[in-house]
């Protein structure tokens, strides 16, 4: 992570207590032994977050995750889809009805079931839906297609 990641991390996690999240894991920037000499900042949770607050509303590309406790389904996926952004989703569960409903509800540009919203095959198309991504899809045959300019070619030689 850069020096401007950390700080963006250390400065998203101050507006994240102020607006009422609770600390549950992590937080800080690490300096101690080997990491002294870069900038790591810790794996952290953050509980109790109100969905309207920045960290919820915002794409955070830090190691930091907003648990929200919801009811139902219904709930999680109004939540998961009621931000600006898209790049990716994910739903944990045993239940393939559940997660056929997570698939299709979902407004996201990648969707996992059982699986991390990153690091997803590299032959998938990588893209966001709504404020995320930036442009085509960055993997995969689309990508292919944005970057190649097909042309078809015909030679004809004389003789036999």
């Amino acid at each position: 992570m850069s020096a401007a990641g950390t700080r963006l991390n250390e400065a998203g996690l101050a507006r994240a207590l102020a607006q009422g999240a609770r600390l549950v894991a992590g937080g800080a920037r690490r300096t101690d032994g080997r990491f002294g000499h870069g900038w790591f900042f810790e794996p952290t949770v953050l509980a109790d977050v109100d969905p309207r607050s920045d960290i919820a509303q915002q794409e955070v590309f830090g190691p930091i995750v907003s648990v929200f406790k919801v009811t139902d389904l219904e709930e999680a996926i109004r939540l998961a889809n009621d931000v600006e952004y898209g790049l990716s989703a994910s739903i944990c569960t045993r239940d393939l009805d559940a997660a056929e409903r997570f698939v299709a509800a979902s407004r996201s540009g990648v969707v996992g079931v059982n699986a991390p919203t990153a690091g997803i095959e590299v032959r998938a198309p990588l893209h966001g839906l709504k404020s995320s991504g930036l442009g085509p899809p960055e993997q995969g045959d689309d990508a292919l297609a944005f970057f190649t300019e097909p042309k078809a070619v015909y030679i004809h030689t004389r003789g036999g």
